[in-house]
């Protein structure tokens, strides 16, 4: 927080920070070139919009749609008279509540929306941004019938600790945290869960299974030198492209067999080295670097 960044250096390179930094910036501007005509995918979430965001873009079939990406983050979302309100709750969020609403009201977009990617810290949770259920349902109302595609978090720890954090404290890499992370539960079944309150039809996408099949073994912790999550929570973009693309690559006849296919393209082969640069539960930190 409060300390000497250059402290987290051995853990966390700073090729590795800066390349993750770049990556993240490029949020802002996803939703710039819009193509009139050009049927849409939405992706839409809290603080994770942000980097599922940035990695789904990767993977889109660009010469068949146009991704809108938009993140609600603190701001308070209302849906009054066949329009969405959504001020923010400090000025500082204005650069992700002010275009949300303006895209999000775009009644051209949502005619063209094909599908619509929800991502966010725990999809099924009902007590926090209660109101995206029914934003979402108000979407495909507005919609050409639009796919609705749930994705699932990845390994989380609980609030008292970041990765980063314990990274530094034990002189380890990512995989310290993987091995103190427990969410989400293996086995659960979130795909039978309602999309509460309204029971709309959705896609269930469990990347921890379709990943690793809840194997911590062979789970991945890191991309190129960045781990999975720097906080308690946010998979990093970098960490998250490598990982859509070994699902898209690995997993095809599951992914077909949900749809996600239709929407979704398996990575190039440039694309596809990220996996093969990316060693699940790699080494001591002094090798951290990025080319782990």
């Amino acid at each position: 927080m409060a300390g000497f960044p250059h402290r987290l250096d051995e853990v966390y390179s700073p090729v590795a920070q800066a390349d993750e930094a770049r990556l993240e910036s490029t949020f802002l501007s996803l939703n710039d070139n819009i193509q009139a005509e050009k049927p849409v995918i939405f992706i839409i979430g809290d603080s994770h919009a942000r980097n599922w965001s940035i990695a789904l873009k990767n993977y889109v079939d660009t010469d068949r749609y146009q991704v809108v990406a938009l993140s609600y983050l603190n701001c308070m979302v209302e849906i009054k008279n066949d329009s969405v309100k959504a001020p923010s709750r400090a000025s500082i969020y204005d650069k992700y509540c002010i275009p949300f609403e303006k895209y999000i009201n775009d009644k051209s977009l949502l005619s063209r929306t094909k599908a619509i990617f929800l991502t966010s810290l725990r999809p099924f949770e009902y007590t926090v941004n209660p109101f995206r259920f029914e934003l979402i349902s108000w979407m495909k109302s507005h919609s050409d019938n639009a796919r609705v595609f749930v994705f699932g978090n990845y390994f989380q720890l609980d609030e008292l600790h970041s990765c980063l954090g314990l990274m530094f404290q034990r002189k380890s890499d990512a995989s310290i945290c993987l091995r103190s992370a427990s969410y989400p539960p293996a086995n659960q079944p979130l795909e039978q869960l309602p999309f509460f309150p309204s029971g709309l039809p959705f896609t269930y996408v469990d990347i921890v299974k379709l990943h690793c099949d809840y194997d911590k073994e062979k789970c991945l912790t890191s991309s190129r030198g960045v781990p999975f999550i720097t906080d308690w929570n946010h998979m990093t973009a970098e960490f998250l492209t490598t990982l859509i693309g070994d699902i898209l690559e690995k997993k095809t006849a599951d992914l077909r067999s949900n749809g996600l296919l239709d929407f979704l393209v398996p990575p190039h082969p440039s694309q596809a080295e990220r996996t093969a640069s990316s060693e699940p539960n790699a080494g001591p930190a002094s090798s951290a670097s990025p080319s782990n």
